[in-house]
């Protein structure tokens, strides 16, 4: 089976859960990312070992215009209760406040709450109240914030449970979209090592939340400096508190029409366009070519279980 048609198998499902919610297609908004865009959201939802009874809250860092952070909370819905912090950054200047990120992110986010009816605070005001189903109570936190801004240590993220962390990047995916980009070429060697630079210090700000157990990093960039060269400086800089996780590799075949909800995302193949070099084969990517996708790059962390303290003799 073709990674895109697992791909596709998985994203129709999440379609089928936001129609479920009176969220219809003409509702609905996109982005240059596509279906790839979906994937960084399915991996966190493959891996967060989702429970009815517990609750579970998701920090979405760089969030705008919305899609994952949507993707993420109707997701995480089959939990007894859910949380995801949307964080987006906008220009200091006012003016550009009109067409800004974090305007976008909350006139996306307030649609599909309404929608969908859960709960949305925009910073710390709340907007949509939202309403429990079967239990379930979903809620959405959206800030204008820079995510470098939030202290790890600070006792409002000690129930973070994940992170998904999809950075500023060259875009250079997104040429089979964008032809000006494609007519561009390879951006500068320079710039390149500004974007990597910055997506090295997020990642590793990532690692440091303390009750984080699952890290998603992602990029729709093809360059190998933005993605598995980023990751190996981290994966050699956290080893002793996280490893890298073997992304839908080798998994077994699934009936997901019948599956328990807490095992909807898991692809029903082999994903086959994994990271570049055996040390970052367990990350995965999306090549237009062989994937039909846009180009696009995703790596997991997960915590390593704690070892028992050994009483000293």
């Amino acid at each position: 089976m073709s990674n895109s048609l697992a791909l596709y198998q998985n994203a129709s499902q999440l379609v089928c859960m936001v129609s479920s919610k009176k969220m219809g297609l003409k509702n609905a908004f996109y982005s240059l990312g596509g279906p790839a865009s979906c994937i960084p959201a399915l991996v966190l939802l493959s891996y967060a070992h989702l429970r009815k009874e517990r609750g579970v809250t998701v920090l979405d860092a760089c969030a705008a215009p919305g899609n994952k952070t949507t993707l993420l909370i109707t997701g995480l819905s089959s939990s007894m209760s859910s949380k995801v912090i949307a964080l987006d950054r906008d220009t200091k200047s006012p003016a550009h406040f009109r067409c800004s990120r974090f305007k976008n992110l909350c006139a996306n986010l307030r649609s599909f709450a309404e929608l969908g009816g859960y709960a949305l605070s925009v910073n710390g005001d709340s907007v949509s109240k939202g309403k429990a189903s079967e239990g379930h109570f979903c809620e959405i936190d959206a800030h204008c914030t820079d995510f470098l801004s939030l202290d790890p240590q600070n006792p409002a993220f000690s129930g973070l449970t994940a992170i998904l962390l999809d950075p500023s990047c060259s875009s250079s995916g997104l040429h089979s979209r964008r032809p000006e980009l494609a007519q561009e070429g390879r951006l500068p060697e320079e710039r390149i090592t500004r974007l990597s630079n910055l997506q090295a210090k997020l990642l590793r700000h990532a690692l440091s939340f303390p009750s984080v157990q699952l890290v998603v990093y992602s990029t729709c960039s093809v360059y190998e400096e933005e993605n598995e060269a980023v990751v190996c400086e981290q994966v050699a800089k956290f080893a002793d508190d996280f490893r890298l996780l073997n992304i839908w590799q080798d998994q077994p075949a699934l009936d997901l029409t019948s599956g328990s909800p807490q095992t909807p995302f898991i692809p029903r193949a082999t994903w086959k366009t994994r990271g570049l070099g055996n040390d970052m084969s367990c990350c995965v990517r999306a090549n237009p070519e062989k994937d039909l996708t846009v180009g696009f790059f995703v790596a997991c962390f997960k915590r390593r279980a704690r070892k028992p303290d050994v009483p000293s003799a």
